[in-house]
């Protein structure tokens, strides 16, 4: 869920901040363990009564980070 976000959250800055944004999605794909992603999505899919979960708790994750003052800006 974390690296969802992460991934999610740089991508939102490719269209007001490419450089950073991209700089960001590189770094992180060195970062994310996919192998550890697809047993997590073959876990859930296992179960997928669970995705209802996991899809509210990243979406808390991404209102908390809208809602947030910005490091840049200060606000």
């Amino acid at each position: 869920m974390d690296a969802y976000v992460r991934v999610r959250r740089a991508g939102a800055l490719l269209p007001v901040q490419h450089e950073v944004g991209d700089s960001l999605l590189t770094r992180l794909s060195g970062e994310v363990d996919t192998v550890r992603v697809s047993r997590a999505i073959a876990t859930l899919n296992a179960t997928p009564e669970r995705w209802s979960f996991i899809l509210r708790k990243i979406q808390d994750e991404l209102d908390t980070s809208r809602s947030a003052p910005s490091e840049s800006t200060g606000r």
